[in-house]
C-alpha cells in the first residue's frame, strides 16, 4: 500500500520551529557549495526559527505561505511563499506576483512535491517572477520545467548571502 502523499496547507504560527529547522536543513542541502564557507556557523537554526516566528506572527499582506507535511507524522517536508512582486529602482518588477521561496528537503527531490507546492502557491501557471542563484542548476531546471524563463535580469545577492549572483526568471 502506498503511503499518503504529503498534505499542503497554510502555515500557522505554531509551525515556526519545525519550519525553521526544515528551512535550515534545506539550505544546507541546496547551498553548501554556493554560500561562503562558515555561513551556516554564522547563521544557526535558531536564527531561522526566529525569522519564521516573526514572519508567521506578522504576515505580509497578500502573501501566501504554505507548508507540505508528511500525511502520517506531520513532519514538514517543504514550504513555499508567494506574494506581491518586489522591485527596486534599478530592477523594476516585471510581473505582479513573485515566488519568494520554495524549498523541499533533499529526501523529497524528484517526488513531485516541489511542483505541488509551486502550483498551490501560483495556481493555473500564474504569471510570476522569481530570483534564483545562478549557480543553482537544479532549481533553474525545475523552474524551466514549470514554464519559467530567464529574462536577462541579474543581481548580486545581499552581503549576508555572500553576494552570490542571482538571476530572474519569469513566466
Amino acid at each position: 500500500m502506498d503511503p499518503s502523499p504529503p498534505r499542503i496547507r497554510p502555515a500557522v504560527p505554531a509551525d515556526a520551529q519545525a519550519l525553521g529547522r526544515m528551512h535550515h536543513a534545506a539550505w544546507r542541502e541546496a547551498y553548501a557549495s554556493i554560500l561562503l564557507p562558515g555561513w551556516f556557523d554564522d547563521h544557526p537554526i535558531e536564527e531561522r526559527i526566529e525569522r519564521w516566528a516573526h514572519h508567521l506572527g506578522s504576515p505580509t499582506p497578500g502573501t501566501t505561505v504554505l507548508v507540505a507535511e508528511d500525511a502520517v507524522g506531520g513532519v514538514i517536508l517543504g514550504h513555499t511563499i508567494a506574494g506581491p512582486a518586489r522591485a527596486t529602482e534599478a530592477l523594476p518588477a516585471v510581473r505582479d506576483r513573485e515566488l519568494y521561496s520554495l524549498y523541499v528537503l533533499a529526501a523529497a527531490y524528484g517526488t513531485g512535491l516541489g511542483r505541488r507546492l509551486l502550483d498551490a502557491a501560483l495556481p493555473d501557471a500564474a504569471p510570476a517572477q522569481l530570483w534564483v542563484f545562478e549557480a543553482n542548476a537544479r532549481a533553474r531546471r525545475f523552474y524551466e520545467q514549470a514554464g519559467f524563463r530567464l529574462d536577462g535580469a541579474r543581481q548580486d545577492a545581499s552581503a549576508e548571502l555572500g553576494g552570490a549572483p542571482e538571476i530572474r526568471m519569469v513566466r
